[in-house]
């Protein structure tokens, strides 16, 4: 019995689980908002308490520690950007290295260098840059699901750092150069406002970006240290940037710039295991795509469950239901009985793949459907037995072997439809030749010698020899048939399995046959050397029956358009264009060049012999027919 359901996989192989908690999230959210709320308050009544130190060498160390961080994250992403084309990681990478620059124009460089003059405009100049980066982190956020297209990546960077340069380098110069009285402090604290509610909104749009998205956890905790630099902007408002001193907003711009820092390690390390994973599915799928052979289905099912097993370290079944084979167990046929459409909904909503605890054991397993078009070849399932839930990783790679594997069988099943249709059309072509020749032969001599039976007066000796005669003919009618039955193109090349057939052809027709091959004779596929050579059989059964030759000859040589054979006799010819009704060689083997893109042409003319030549072009890839030959 079936029972509780947990999670259902639909037949465009969406994802129905249950809603991760956020919980914790929230839980560090909260707890770093009241702290940095409870600290700016207290920094609001008591101002005293906001300096901390007026050690210079400490504030060169944060400025140091902040270009540095600030750097590394714009560089991270704006790769990301460059990579994947999400135009969030475009803004947030130019943001920090505004932010960068910032640090170092109006931060690092007014220290070192010592500039006394102009140090009362460094307040303007950062918070006025930090104001153009606190849009770009907002910016970001209103974009988080916005793309852009691989042709417009560079050019948007070349752009990018090309403003943000000009920024920070017109900043540096002007602080550099500026000379008079100090900006209005008020000036100064409207833009620090205006960057901390820009910080602000931009925290929040993260903190609400889709939580089922893959970035999510690196969105949340860059809200979360956005949120520790809104209030790093609002501790400066209130307190102004003093380039000398060490203040409470200096220690909140080191925690987020170090909350950046960790964030940006882990979401490294997340990136470089996924590459991980990323190469270890391409193995996998490499190695699914590589099955011993595809000419029988429980081959290709034993290959799938082999290498679904090992790369998912799990129990695979694979459920073939259109084929009238038998399921490997009573677990996966309760599974198959699931596929079924979900009462009301639509022909999309099928109950195809599920994931389920069993009454009796406990156990969890997923699959998913094998499709080829609208046809359902079965399903692949898996178990871990006790073991264990899935991971999305899991479930995602689960549905790329689903994919493959139905590949896979839908190409075996064609293998066994078009090896059907070959067999079928080799065994009228058999027919009609022993109806043709050896059948007829066998009536002949049963009218003869119930004639003789009738009329023992009328017996002459002969009529035995034509008897003999006849009797000769058929034994070499059979002799062909076995020749063509068993002779198969397993020769070192297509050239040497063509000259062992003529040779033995000469043997068992009595007919004198030279066979010429040319040097530097190419190579054809197997599906190709397979239908030459019967082009060639038939051309020499059409000289044995009709052409009354002494001799044939069988040209073996290269061409402009690859593999060449001619087939010529002196025998009494033909006329081309004459219909031979009931005859159907001329057909057949024009139809047999045509499946392998090859073409035939036979030249005759009456009392001058016949001619068929038959060129096969040479490919790594041979045409598909699975359309039957017709007499």
């Amino acid at each position: 019995m079936v029972q509780s359901p947990r999670a259902l996989l639909t037949g465009t192989g969406t994802v129905v689980d249950r809603p991760r908690g956020s919980a914790p999230y929230r839980t560090v959210a909260s707890f770093v908002v009241l702290v940095l709320f409870a600290t700016t308050v207290v920094s609001i009544v008591k101002p005293g308490s906001v300096t901390l130190s007026h050690n210079q060498v400490v504030n060169v160390a944060i400025a140091t520690a902040s270009i540095l961080v600030a750097l590394g994250a714009a560089f991270f992403l704006v790769t990301d950007f460059l990579l994947y084309g999400k135009l969030a990681s475009f803004y947030l990478g130019y943001a920090f290295l505004v932010f960068g620059g910032a640090s170092a124009g109006s931060g690092l460089l007014p220290l070192l260098l010592g500039w006394s003059r102009q140090m009362h405009f460094v307040p303007y100049g950062w918070a006025l840059q930090r104001v153009v980066g606190s849009m770009f982190l907002f910016a970001a956020g209103l974009l988080v699901e916005r793309h852009v297209a691989p042709a417009r990546r560079w050019r948007l960077v070349l752009v990018g750092v090309t403003l943000t340069c000009t920024l920070v380098l017109s900043g540096t110069v002007g602080i550099s150069l500026a000379t008079g009285s100090a900006v209005p402090s008020g000036f100064q604290t409207v833009l620090q406002m205006a960057s901390c509610i820009f910080l602000f909104g931009a925290s929040i749009l993260f903190w609400r970006s889709p939580r089922d998205e893959e970035g999510s956890r690196w969105f949340v905790w860059l809200s979360i240290c956005l949120t520790v630099a809104g209030f790093a902007e609002l501790q400066y408002a209130f307190h102004p940037y003093e380039p000398r001193a060490v203040q409470f907003g200096d220690l909140l711009r080191l925690c987020f710039y170090t909350g950046l820092l960790l964030t940006l390690g882990v979401e490294w390390s997340r990136g470089y295991k996924r590459l991980q994973l990323q190469a270890r599915e391409l193995e996998a799928l490499h190695s699914l795509m590589a099955p011993p052979s595809v000419q029988d289905v429980s081959t290709i099912i034993k290959h799938v469950v082999a290498v679904v097993s090992q790369s998912l370290n799990v129990n695979a079944r694979v459920v073939v239901n259109e084929r009238g084979q038998a399921t490997y167990d009573d677990f996966a046929t309760q599974m198959i009985h699931l596929d079924e459409p979900v009462a009301g909904a639509n022909t999309d909503s099928r109950r195809v793949v599920v994931a389920f605890e069993n009454g009796s054991d406990g156990l969890t397993a997923y699959g998913v459907p094998l499709n080829a078009g609208d046809r359902r070849l079965g399903m692949l399932v898996i178990d871990r037995g006790e073991a264990g839930e899935f991971s999305s990783e899991d479930i995602r790679l689960l549905r790329s072997f689903g994919i493959q594997a139905s590949v896979l069988l839908e190409r075996s099943f064609l293998y066994e439809e078009v090896a059907a249709g070959a067999v079928l059309a080799e065994r009228s072509r058999l027919a009609r030749e022993i109806h043709d020749g050896l059948a007829q032969h066998l009536a002949f001599l049963k009218m003869r010698v119930a004639w003789l039976q009738r009329s023992p007066a009328n017996f002459n000796p002969s009529h035995l020899v034509d008897i003999e005669g006849v009797l000769e003919t058929a034994l070499t009618e059979a002799r062909q048939a076995i020749s063509t039955l068993r002779m198969a193109p397993e020769g070192t090349t297509t050239a040497d399995s063509i000259a062992t057939y003529a040779e033995e052809f000469g043997q068992v027709s009595g007919l004198r046959v030279e066979v010429h091959t040319a040097e530097n004779v190419p190579e054809i596929g197997p599906k190709a050397r397979v239908e030459l050579l019967r082009i060639v059989q038939e051309a020499l059964n059409n000289v044995r029956k009709h052409a009354h030759a002494r001799s044939v000859s069988v040209h073996i040589c290269s061409s402009e358009d690859g593999l060449e054979v001619k087939v010529h006799d002196d025998g009494v010819g033909f006329a081309v264009e004459h219909d031979f009704e009931g005859h159907f060689g001329l057909d057949i083997m024009s139809e047999r060049a045509q499946s392998i893109g090859g073409r035939l042409e036979v030249t005759s003319t009456a009392h001058t012999g016949t001619e068929v030549r038959v060129t096969v072009p040479v490919s790594d890839q041979e045409p598909v027919s699975i359309a039957g030959q017709t007499a």
